[in-house]
């Protein structure tokens, strides 16, 4: 028999496991474990009855730089069997290792992750925004149990004036994927605005769907906006990530889509006060101004301008009255004198010459008199109309309102406003009296 030393031997026993264990895989609770300074972790394997020491080297290490092995864990390891020559200590080299059971399921979570986010499926730059008041929105969930009436009595309690239209679905299961996403597709080409996909809490394993990578490529290529609200506030899915939003629970999902209807009216309030304020400030600005131009030497101006003409045209037209009148009494006294001797056919033709000459001339006169005092008529028509626009009444029919105090003082901003005192408010047509709550926000 040949001897051998103890180095051939070590050698002879590393070859043999090497080559005949060349590829294992085994389950085992980390007993030890430990992150050398060269980069190598160092752990030990048990089970019940035995133990194994195990190293994962820095190269395979970078695998699972998304979860390492803790004390207490069960893992599933696989790699390949050695022997340290220097000490003759059998070695297992752990190549790859993933969590059992839920760790496995978290494990696979962690992988698709990181896989869909280097693609960019997480991006929040591409998510949307849902409508802020919306009139019906679809729901996919199971059609019992909690989920859905919670949801129903939430939205008809803050925002009744919604629809909510369910596309029941399996929620849990090896088919529940494609449910799903069935499911989600009926709500595509309806007048649907948004889609909830929701379900209550559960382990890992019952809330597997939701991180199914088909279910979301779905929820992120959708045509419409996806809110997810799976489980309880410390569950997270993949379906979290892909939507547009994000809800911790199914009941919360219904707080963030639906509006509370008492602040709508709230809002109502702080903006018809606001609107009467701003009336207000604009009424008393464009009094002042008209009240400036009603005593403007402009408008005086023009009204003087007017009479000024209107005097002028009467006393001409007077004037060219007593001019024909004497032309008149001349022509009647020549005619006297020269009837004899002038032809009186040729007297009258002359007569009816010099009459149209005469007309002519007296009509150009009123038509020049009279066109200055248009231009002067249409100058003032379209000073009133300005002075009518500024008029607080046309201003208050555009929608506007006045706001006074009990005294009959006029309230011009909202410092001077007080809770709970009482304030009329005009509009164009009617007064009416409302009571100052609270300012708003």
């Amino acid at each position: 028999m040949e001897i051998l030393t103890i180095s051939q031997l070590n050698g002879m026993a590393k070859r043999i496991l090497e080559t005949n264990f060349s590829s294992v895989a085994v389950e085992g609770e980390v007993s030890k474990a430990t992150l050398h300074s060269s980069g190598h972790f160092y752990l030990t394997l048990k089970d019940r009855f035995s133990s194994v020491d195990a190293v994962i080297y820095k190269g395979n290490l970078r695998g699972l730089k998304l979860m390492m092995p803790s004390l207490g864990q069960i893992w599933h390891f696989q790699g390949r069997i050695s022997l340290w020559e220097k000490t003759g200590r059998f070695i297992f080299v752990i190549e790859t290792a993933y969590p059992a059971g839920e760790g496995a399921i978290y494990m696979k979570f962690l992988l698709l992750k990181e896989k869909l986010a280097k693609e960019g499926l997480f991006d929040r730059t591409k998510k949307r925004s849902l409508p802020k008041y919306p009139q019906k929105v679809g729901i996919v969930t199971s059609p019992t149990g909690a989920v859905i009436k919670d949801f129903v009595n939430i939205y008809r309690r803050r925002f009744p004036s919604a629809d909510v239209i369910l596309s029941p679905s399996a929620v849990q299961g090896e088919n529940a994927p494609s449910e799903l996403i069935r499911a989600m597709k009926k709500f595509i080409n309806t007048d649907v605005q948004l889609v909830v996909v929701a379900r209550g809490g559960g382990s890992a394993e019952d809330l597997a769907p939701f991180n199914d990578e088909n279910l979301a490529r779905e929820i992120a290529a959708f045509p419409l906006p996806v809110v997810s609200a799976i489980g309880h506030e410390t569950d997270n899915c993949i379906s979290d990530l892909a939507a547009d939003l994000s809800a911790p629970t199914p009941s919360a999902a219904a707080e963030l889509i639906f509006p509370d209807r008492r602040e709508i009216l709230d809002n109502l309030f702080y903006l018809r006060k606001k609107m009467s304020a701003h009336v207000s400030d604009k009424a008393k600005y464009n009094r002042a101004k008209l009240n400036s131009l009603s005593d403007s030497y402009s408008l005086n101006s023009v009204k003087g301008k007017i009479n000024e003409y209107s005097a002028l045209l009467g006393y001409r037209n007077e004037s060219i009255l007593k001019a024909i009148k004497a032309a008149i009494e001349s022509k009647k006294g020549k005619m006297s004198i020269l009837s004899e001797r002038i032809d009186i056919k040729k007297l009258k033709d002359s007569l009816s010459f010099k009459k149209e000459i005469f007309g002519y001339k007296s009509a150009e006169v009123n038509r020049r008199m009279l066109g200055r005092l248009d231009k002067a008529r249409e100058s003032a028509d379209l000073l009133e109309k300005k002075l009518s626009g500024l008029s607080p009444y046309t201003v208050l029919k555009k929608g506007y309102a006045m706001v006074y105090d009990s005294t009959g003082n006029f309230v011009s901003s909202g410092d001077f406003v007080n809770s709970e005192e009482v304030y009329d408010v005009k509009f164009y047509d009617k007064t009416w009296e409302m009571k100052a709550q609270k300012e708003k926000t």
